[in-house]
């Protein structure tokens, strides 16, 4: 598959692709032909789930931020032995939870596992709750309100009234 086409299907800057591939940065195998052209080397599916990358800045003039940022997760990923799929990127504020990429990749319902919700992530979504609770309410009741916003976000939707 051609460079651009790789770039375009996972949400990457052609050029940003292209850096890679030079530096020799890419997720994936790829080569350069006599002429110049890059291409990526397809593999097979894999059969066991596929790993989506979401990185986002808070405003436009982060774009080279967002390019480092990519770079950083997916070595991670590959460094983990695991192949990304998919390189979702958005700009955009993480505080009026208007993120509408990561919404898709989270409907996604492979995504969430209900098994899951004592993980490490719900101990740090608590976290960030309870700080960002504490400015607004002080430290005592950011507490409380963390605690029941992270009871409400995992209670099954049987349970919730609306």
């Amino acid at each position: 598959m051609k460079l651009s086409g790789w770039a375009a299907r996972n949400g990457v800057h052609y050029q940003t692709a292209w850096a890679w591939a030079k530096e020799g940065r890419m997720p994936v195998p790829v080569v350069q032909t006599p002429s110049g052209m890059w291409l990526v080397e397809e593999s097979a599916p894999e059969t066991g789930g596929r790993t989506v990358v979401y990185c986002r800045v808070s405003s436009g003039d982060q774009k080279a931020d967002l390019d480092r940022q990519v770079s950083r997760v997916v070595r991670g990923a590959n460094g983990l032995g695991l192949a990304v799929a998919e390189v979702v990127t958005e700009v955009g504020s993480g505080l009026d939870g208007k993120r509408r990429k990561l919404h898709r990749v989270l409907s996604d319902p492979a995504v969430a596992d209900p098994q899951e919700t004592t993980s490490d992530l719900v101990g740090d979504i608590t976290e960030v709750l309870t700080l960002m609770c504490a400015g607004l309410y002080g430290q005592r009741a950011a507490e409380n309100r963390a605690a029941r916003a992270v009871a409400e976000a995992t209670a099954p939707a049987a349970e919730t009234t609306g």
